[in-house]
């Protein structure tokens, strides 16, 4: 067996011992079902131009702490035909 032989051997078991210590275990994403059978309306597709987020200082906010707010708030959220929630969690700890 000549050097070169041996040597690329040596390369190729520690490629292999590389890829086994780090192989990562990957676990279905949490919606999978649900974008797999995702179909969108005929709404949802129409062309829109885009929207640009309002400042914050612009941008109203309310604490919600009472039933009326509450009911305030579904009441007006059942009279839009599509609502956007922002699931993102960063942790900086």
């Amino acid at each position: 067996m000549n050097i070169l032989s041996t040597v690329m051997k040596q390369k190729i078991a520690k490629v292999e011992i590389y890829i086994n210590c780090h192989t990562t275990v990957r676990y279905p994403h949490p919606y999978q079902y649900e974008l797999d059978h995702l179909e969108y309306t005929a709404t949802q597709l129409e062309p829109r131009p885009p929207q640009e987020a309002g400042t914050l200082e612009d941008t109203p906010c309310t604490f919600i702490n009472t039933v009326d707010q509450l009911t305030g708030l579904l009441d007006t959220l059942r009279r839009e035909t599509a609502i956007a929630v922002d699931l993102e969690v960063c942790l900086y700890a």
